[in-house]
């Protein structure tokens, strides 16, 4: 595709990793696609939107927040709420790896090698955001052996799928699945919609009139979907692309935290810190070739 640009950072006998920019402008649902492989998929930056199932009514909001999975086959659309694009990594692993992984979580996995992944999205704790950062950069920075590479990305991989299936366990029972559809829906739409403005200062008033609902059904119905509240999930958001920019070398910490929406450079210190135990500037050091053994200790390795 025009649009698309992969970049291999690694490809090994257990696992593929690679880099894919999508450069399309905001733009409807497209035409039907299908997974290459059983794939792990971290947006870095920018957003999209996946749909699946009849009509593509079942969406699933791509950003800096969540992983993916996609099975091999699996028939999806790709929406883009944003100009833009957006920026990916992938992570594939080898069939029988993979299925021995997923099968330590999930007793079915073997019912399905055509289909390991049960779960088709994840939220991605601070934790293995910061693994995962730490592992692209030494990947694009030639620091790591292939034993070291394929390991940690198995330990990443390990991490996403538990917390999967843990998700999957402890949801709420349903409510009808009419109303449970609705409630998904309107989630998506706020995500989306919190992911093309992520600088903006958006009150919950105005989030509601975006979406379509009152503020009280969509703080109530967004915590009781996500287990956060709207304004944590807006943090972890910006925090989340304010790891990539750091990765990717920004400097001005400044200019960077008023463009993902904080009040002040004191105000963006202080969350980050709370969040990934390091401040922006210890973190984006902790990436330098020299402090290696410093960046694995802020990922907790």
């Amino acid at each position: 595709m025009a649009n698309l640009r992969t970049d291999v950072l690694f490809h090994g006998s257990v696992v593929s990793i690679a880099d894919v920019r999508c450069r399309a402008g905001r733009s409807p649902c497209g035409g039907e696609e299908h997974a290459g492989d059983h794939e792990l998929v971290v947006t870095r930056s920018g957003v999209f939107v996946k749909h699946t199932g009849r009509a593509g009514r079942h969406q699933v909001v791509a950003d800096a927040t969540r992983a993916l999975l996609l099975n091999r086959h699996e028939p999806y659309r790709v929406s883009h709420p944003a100009a833009g694009g957006d920026e990916c990594t992938t992570l594939a692993v080898r069939d029988d790896v993979l299925v021995e992984l997923v099968a330590m979580h999930d007793r079915t996995a073997g019912d399905r090698p055509g289909a390991p992944f049960a779960v088709g999205d994840v939220p991605l704790a601070p934790p293995l955001l910061l693994r995962f950062h730490h592992l692209r950069r030494r990947l694009r920075s030639g620091w790591s052996s292939p034993l070291e590479v394929e390991e940690e990305a198995l330990a990443l991989l390990d991490g996403v799928v538990c917390d999967g299936h843990r998700r999957r366990q402890t949801r709420t029972p349903a409510a009808r699945a009419g109303t449970r559809r609705a409630r998904g829906e309107l989630v998506e739409r706020a995500r989306a919609a919190l992911a093309v403005r992520l600088e903006a200062r958006l009150s919950l008033a105005a989030l509601a009139a975006a979406v379509g609902c009152s503020p009280f059904h969509l703080a109530r119905t967004f915590r009781a979907s996500t287990g956060s509240s709207v304004h944590q999930y807006q943090l972890r958001l910006r925090l989340s692309l304010a790891l990539d920019r750091l990765a990717d070398g920004a400097h001005n910490l400044s200019a960077l935290a008023l463009d993902l929406g904080f009040a002040s450079h004191s105000h963006f210190a202080t969350v980050f810190r709370r969040t990934f135990g390091a401040t922006p500037s210890a973190f984006r050091r902790a990436l330098s070739g020299a402090a290696l053994r410093d960046a694995r200790k802020i990922a907790g390795d």
